[in-house]
């Protein structure tokens, strides 16, 4: 999914709400929701900015509300959430959008304590890509591997542990002696 999929599927989640919620039989029907103002049956409040999402759609406006009205509906037979996407507990996008994020966060951010360590590794690639080729069948490659899923990727030792089918604590051992070469 592209940035804009993800924020067509955040509007169409936030359209939903109230369905999901039981407090309305359709997104038309719940008085808070921006639904029908923007698909045009109720006249739209001045600080509503709706001309972005219709514009995904169509560049006609009444089509664009439309196919709107209809994308919001077909969501009605998906129970999945956008939630459900996020990398590192904050960034909703693909690889490569959230790596563009983080090359804004400032480079401190592995000193900084206060970030929990899903948010700070956020754009780290799987286990599977970081034992990909030889890293599993040569020692020295796997060992090196391990140390870099730890150290510099956040892994936790038993999530490696479990992916290699090891021991925590001879990852430990392992990770803490390429620690005292390097």
């Amino acid at each position: 999914m592209d940035k804009d999929e993800y924020l067509l599927e955040l509007a169409r989640y936030l359209m939903l709400n109230p369905v999901r919620a039981g407090m309305a039989d359709s997104p038309a029907d719940y008085a808070w929701s921006s639904y029908r103002a923007t698909i045009g049956k109720a006249e739209a409040p001045e600080f509503l900015t709706k001309d972005w999402l219709l514009a995904r759609f169509d560049e006609k406006k009444r089509k664009a509300k439309k196919q709107f009205a209809e994308f919001v509906k077909a969501g009605m037979k998906n129970k999945k959430s956008p939630w459900a996407e996020l990398k590192g507990q904050i960034y909703l996008g693909d690889e490569s959008f959230v790596e563009s994020l983080l090359q804004h966060v400032s480079e401190d951010r592995e000193k900084l304590r206060e970030i929990p360590k899903k948010q700070k590794h956020a754009s780290r690639p799987n286990l599977s890509a970081l034992f990909e080729g030889n890293a599993r069948s040569n020692k020295k490659e796997r060992n090196l591997a391990m140390y870099k899923a730890h150290v510099d990727r956040g892994y936790k030792l038993q999530e490696i542990a479990d992916f290699l089918d090891m021991h925590y604590a001879s990852i430990s051992r392992i990770v803490a002696k390429i620690d005292i070469i390097r």
